[in-house]
């Protein structure tokens, strides 16, 4: 007969172990590749938002009399759709400062509504900045980033009124400033 040894079953103990390792590191990458996916998507929202942002500014800058007719690009935060229906189309033909800055603006909204999920945008000027135009940006935000630390909330100072932007609630913002 062979002596008992205190040591029986410890193999399957360090397999159970280094089971649970294993197990958890992988569930750790797994994490880590579902939020850099979700960072990633995040990250090509904002690059669309800064290039929505930049083709106002060049909209302002392309129009003939764009600095002499700034509050015409001006929008409130609670636009909603287009105003332009009966307005005649700037792209066909020849149109006064005025009314291209009126059908720019326009046209810009709704891209935005295609570019960005839910996509608004408010143009302001800012009130200590003359001469300056403010654009803020919000889209929806995807579940996985709502508590997110980018979604903290902005508010920012504008001319018109004094009344204070905010991001809406569940909302991501990009904020961008152009001297026109």
């Amino acid at each position: 007969m062979k002596p008992r040894s205190s040591l029986t079953g410890v193999a399957l103990l360090e397999a159970l172990v280094a089971l649970g390792v294993l197990a958890s590191a992988v569930l750790g990458l797994l994490a880590l590749q579902l939020r850099s996916g979700v960072d990633g998507q995040v990250a090509a929202q904002r690059v669309v938002a800064t290039r929505l942002a930049q083709d106002l500014f060049e909209r302002i800058k392309a129009n003939p009399g764009g600095s002499a007719v700034l509050a015409a690009y001006l929008s409130p935060p609670d636009r909603a759709g287009s105003t332009l229906d009966s307005a005649p189309d700037c792209s066909a033909q020849p149109c006064r400062p005025q009314a291209l800055a009126t059908w720019d603006l326009d046209q810009w909204h709704r891209q935005v509504g295609r570019d960005l999920p839910l996509g608004r945008a408010t143009v302001f000027r800012p009130g200590d900045a003359d001469g300056q135009i403010g654009v803020l940006l919000g889209w929806r935000a995807r579940e996985a980033t709502r508590a997110a630390d980018y979604l903290a909330p902005l508010s920012v100072s504008a001319l018109s009124g004094g009344v204070p932007l905010t991001c809406p609630e569940r909302q991501i913002c990009q904020l961008l400033y152009s001297a026109p």
